[in-house]
């Protein structure tokens, strides 16, 4: 889904030309993602370390689903969460799971979090209009860090209660 991810960002960039795209990828994939953007305004930035301080200093994220997402809830980057898979896999995804609850930050806290576009729903188009909804509101940073104090509060509990905290939050909601 990166091409789809790619093309969201140019229209982004048309939006705010003067807006800066930051990918961060683990050293392993650095080579093969830095070459699928080539051409593209985004930056490939290379170590896990790197992962946290774009997290931490962006407008906005496009993440897939998985656990990338709760990592970027936890700090407090607003965002979109995004994932496309085959026919079949999708079909018997649909009917098995509820498609909100693949986003961990929605599953956790019962509530949308990040806006879950999957499938027919992923465009380059229906991105770029999600991210630039988040740039555009003012208030979009500040919900997201009173939303990773929640995320906080929820799975924090007492020492060693973590895998037990998440299991019984996703299967409350």
């Amino acid at each position: 889904i990166l091409p789809t991810m790619l093309s969201a960002v140019e229209l982004v960039k048309y939006a705010f030309p003067k807006a800066t795209f930051t990918l961060p990828a683990i050293p392993e994939l650095h080579h093969q993602i830095a070459a699928i953007c080539d051409g593209s305004p985004v930056k490939i930035v290379k170590g896990a370390d790197k992962l946290k301080d774009t997290l931490l200093n962006c407008d906005a994220v496009i993440a897939t689903s998985g656990t990338v997402t709760l990592e970027a809830a936890l700090h407090g980057a607003p965002g979109v969460a995004c994932y496309k898979a085959g026919w079949f896999n999708a079909t018997c995804g649909r009917m098995i799971v509820d498609m909100q609850k693949v986003v961990l930050p929605n599953a956790i806290l019962g509530r949308e979090v990040y806006p879950f576009l999957f499938q027919e729903r992923l465009t380059a188009k229906g991105l770029s209009v999600a991210v630039k909804d988040i740039i555009n509101d003012p208030l979009a940073k500040f919900s997201a860090q009173e939303t990773a104090q929640q995320l906080r509060a929820k799975l924090v509990g007492e020492a060693g209660q973590f895998d037990k905290l998440v299991i019984d939050a996703l299967a409350t909601w």
